[in-house]
């Protein structure tokens, strides 16, 4: 039981099923979504989401510490598992463009998982394969991505907080570093290892490799998309000058009209010459004369004899005749140099004077003439636009100016002009006013809005001072980085350019970055495939690089540990550049010296042993001959000694025994 529980410590398990957990909540929350959206794009990540748990399902269910008659060797299960996973999740990576844009944005956060997860549970000598895999990985989903498979989402719709998704990789990838180093690299570690010199060799390569290479990349792709961002949002400035001009032309065109029709209508300036003639007085009697005309007005029915004067005479049926060829125009009238009505064409004028009117102060202009273009007016319901227009009238026979003829022109013209351009060009074109409110888009949904709320935040468009146009970064509602580029009003003649600028009324270009630079991002992933497939075959000559060098210390340190085990004989092999070949040969010169040093001791040890023994041999024989002589004399004496005294039982008997001071002889 203790061993079973004693497998669950294993980091393994510490890896695993923190990823396994995230992944399983976020297959819960797309399958939530397709329930609510019924999108099956969803449901085909939340798929794919769904096979990377069951691969972990797998990987845990080989190492779950079980007993079948002899216990599991613990690594195998363990280092089987996390390359399941590993691989999984590479591919999973290759698969998710097709179903997902812009997914480049967390998957490269996402892949940088992969070495840590080998790092921890693996060898360490394959966490520089599995980099090179990883980035191979990465380009293959750079390949899928360039696909550009119709109606992918995007990842704001598969992720609605984008901030906390980042941050949770984040977090993950910290956790995963810290493992590494718990289990791993910290010296007291219970799977603590050493990090053998090539695989030090492939990840320094890989390192100085991955950084320069990101490096240039990195610098050259944000030159280009610098460098294609000034020239979009240039082209939008272009296209905004182009149609502030064509909508000015316009406008110029329909105040031409009315200048043309008190010009043409010989009936209009007899009408105003006649009214003109009919006064009397001083300028003050007349002015007092004209307030009377105006109360009298007022109180008129629209069928008085004094009201159908002035709407059925020449004049008015010139200006009907005129509002019959030009659609867009109603309610015109006309007004002598004093500000009285001289005629009205469509419903009835509010007034019989207009002298104290701003506009038709500034269209008289003391008796000079101008133009007057103001008083914008939209319908909420139709979304219509109408703007008040006002000409001098001139006697052509005397070159003078004699009175004022007014209208409220209909600019759906306009409106239909800009709805009618190709919005595949610019996702959004509009024409606002001075206050910043849209008067004419191609997305008829947004006319009538404030351009402040619903479509971009842009505090230049209320400044006191605009340039005539300009281009500029902003962000829209959905607070997605847009080009926007902007002109206000001109005309190709140039003669009322300061008349349309007064107007306030600005044409706006704006796109998303992302379609703006939708060629570009293209190219640019295409540079950064072919970067990262250098990059591949960069790591894996690195690899293979670090391995030739450090193969010729790891032959050498083979041998050094041959040899400390006792093989005298082994060579280490002369490969590797100089130093190395040369480090082989001395090393193998002192190992020949040793080796013929022990060799001449055991020789010696064997000539000193046979010495000794022979000195032995003969101590021995030397030993057995002393041996004999003393028994040979012990015979001897004990022959000499008397015999035991007799036992007599009559008799004692007493004996001595007196040694011989001289050895006799036969004499």
């Amino acid at each position: 039981m203790h061993t079973l529980l004693a497998r669950f410590k294993h980091p393994f398990w510490f890896v695993t099923l923190v990823s396994g957990s995230i992944l399983l909540l976020r297959c819960i929350s797309l399958l939530i979504t397709y329930n609510q959206t019924r999108q099956w794009l969803h449901l085909a990540v939340g798929g794919l989401i769904g096979l990377l748990v069951c691969v972990h399902c797998i990987a845990w269910w080989l190492a779950y510490p079980r007993k079948t008659g002899k216990m599991h060797v613990p690594k195998y299960p363990f280092i089987f598992g996390i390359r399941l996973i590993a691989v999984s999740q590479i591919l999973a990576a290759v698969i998710m463009p097709f179903f997902v844009v812009n997914y480049q944005i967390v998957v490269f956060l996402l892949l940088v998982v992969v070495p840590l997860e080998i790092g921890i549970i693996d060898k360490f000598r394959w966490v520089p394969l599995s980099i090179v895999f990883t980035m191979l990985g990465a380009a293959g989903m750079l390949a899928t991505d360039l696909f550009d498979s119709p109606n992918r989402l995007t990842y704001l719709n598969i992720s609605q907080y984008l901030p906390v998704g980042m941050m949770l990789i984040i977090l993950n990838i910290a956790y995963l570093v810290l493992l590494l180093w718990h289990f791993r690299l910290r010296p007291d570690a219970e799977y603590h290892v050493r990090i053998d010199l090539t695989t030090q060799q492939s990840l320094f390569f890989i390192g100085i490799c991955t950084v320069s290479i990101f490096l240039v990349a990195g610098v050259l792709i944000f030159l280009i998309r610098s460098s294609q961002i000034e020239r979009v949002g240039q082209n939008f400035q272009t296209i905004a000058e182009i149609n502030a001009e064509r909508i000015g032309n316009m406008l110029e065109k329909q105040t031409n009209s009315l200048l043309s029709l008190s010009r043409r209508e010989t009936a209009i300036v007899e009408g105003i010459l006649s009214a003109n003639v009919n006064y009397e007085g001083t300028n003050e009697e007349i002015h007092q004369f004209l307030i009377a005309q105006e109360e009298r007005w007022q109180t008129s029915e629209e069928n008085s004899d004094f009201v159908r004067q002035y709407r059925t005479n020449d004049q008015s049926t010139a200006l009907s005749k005129f509002r019959g060829t030009h659609n867009f125009y109603k309610d015109l009238c006309l007004t002598d140099r004093y500000g009285g009505l001289v005629a009205a064409q469509g419903k009835n004028p509010p007034h019989f004077f207009y002298g104290d009117e701003e506009w038709w102060q500034t269209t008289w202009s003391y008796g000079q003439g101008d133009i007057y273009i103001g008083n914008l007016t939209l319908d909420p319901e139709t979304k219509f636009a109408s703007i008040f227009i006002a000409v001098s009238v001139l006697n052509f026979h005397t070159n003078e100016t004699i009175g004022v003829l007014a209208s409220t022109y209909q600019i759906r013209d306009i409106q239909q002009f800009i709805s009618r351009l190709n919005i595949e060009e610019m996702s959004e074109i509009s024409l606002l006013d001075a206050n910043g409110v849209i008067i004419a888009s191609a997305h008829e949904e947004n006319i009538n809005q404030s351009v402040e709320t619903d479509i971009f935040t842009l505090d230049i468009l209320h400044a006191e001072s605009l340039k005539q146009s300009d281009w500029t970064l902003a962000k829209n509602k959905q607070n997605r980085p847009i080009i926007l580029a902007y002109s206000t009003l001109s005309s190709t003649s140039q003669v009322n350019l300061d008349l349309l600028r007064s107007l306030g009324w600005q044409v706006i270009i704006q796109d998303t970055q992302a379609n703006a630079l939708a060629e570009t991002t293209r190219s640019i992933k295409i540079a950064s495939l072919v970067a990262l497939l250098v990059m591949v075959f960069v790591l894996w000559g690195a690899t293979i690089t670090s391995r030739i060098i450090t193969k010729p210390i790891e032959s050498l340190t083979h041998t050094a540990t041959i040899i400390y085990e006792g093989d005298l004989d082994q060579q280490a092999e002369l490969i590797g550049p100089v130093e190395l070949v040369t480090l082989a040969q001395t090393f193998n010169a002192l190992t020949s010296r040793l080796n013929a040093l022990v060799e001449n001791l055991e020789h010696k040890v064997v000539e000193r042993t046979l010495e000794l023994k022979m000195a032995n041999q003969s101590m021995q024989k030397l030993n057995e001959r002393l041996q004999d002589e003393l028994a040979f004399a012990h015979a001897i004496q004990q022959g000499l000694i008397p015999a035991p005294k007799p036992d007599w039982s009559n008799l004692n008997v007493i004996c001595y025994s007196v040694s011989a001071r001289e050895i006799g002889g036969d004499f």
